[in-house]
């Protein structure tokens, strides 16, 4: 069952909180960065089982905090898109130099988002999985907008340019098919793009 729009603005404004982990990224180092969020994953996917498993004290509290953000598990254990995220953090600061690790985790954050919020609000071209044309649009846009924005600033070469747009548009399909490729977006989206750019350099 989808959860309500009112519940999809909370969780994405939750999604947007964590503009914190740009910072820890950017401050801690690979290496550091990498432990630090793999440990965060572990943790939350070891607390999201016990409130599966209705552990107390944990489920009670757990549920309290987030149960109205929760897509519903049909019984079975499903983590929630919390892991992945940790998880793709800890991966995109291990594999990619800064700052392409930092843009192509902000293409994730920010680029999912908009798909998410905007695609509810305004999608009227749906495609058969529910999912919209708009949506697609809004994915592209503000992702288009990082990565140009980030060369202007930063100014790497035009082939890391082109081939983080590449990133944008292949990431924005897995974004868009995420359920039939059986793919979590916060995952794959920040790792698609960051190769895209790490092929960019090894080509430049």
């Amino acid at each position: 069952m989808q959860i309500s729009y009112k519940q999809e603005l909370l969780r994405k404004l939750v999604h947007l909180s964590s503009i914190w982990m740009v910072f820890v990224m950017w401050y801690a180092g690979q290496v550091p960065a990498f432990i630090f969020f793999a440990v965060l994953a572990a943790l939350n996917l070891i607390v999201e089982y016990a409130r599966y498993r209705k552990v107390p004290v944990i489920t009670p509290l757990y549920e309290a905090l987030f149960k109205n953000m929760l897509r519903e598990d049909n019984g079975k254990f499903r983590p929630s898109g919390s892991p992945p995220y940790l998880a793709s953090a800890a991966v995109t600061s291990l594999l990619f130099p800064l700052p392409y690790s930092i843009i192509s985790f902000l293409c994730m954050m920010f680029g999912d988002t908009a798909a998410a919020l905007i695609g509810r609000k305004f999608g009227r071209h749906k495609l058969f999985n529910g999912k919209s044309l708009e949506g697609c649009a809004a994915f592209l846009i503000t992702d288009f907008l990082i990565v140009s924005g980030a060369f202007f600033i930063l100014q790497f070469s035009w082939i890391h340019l082109v081939f983080g747009l590449a990133g944008v548009v292949i990431a924005m399909f897995a974004e868009l098919f995420n359920e039939e490729l059986h793919l979590d977006d916060n995952f794959s989206i920040p790792l698609i793009v960051g190769g895209m750019f790490r092929i960019g350099l090894l080509l430049s």
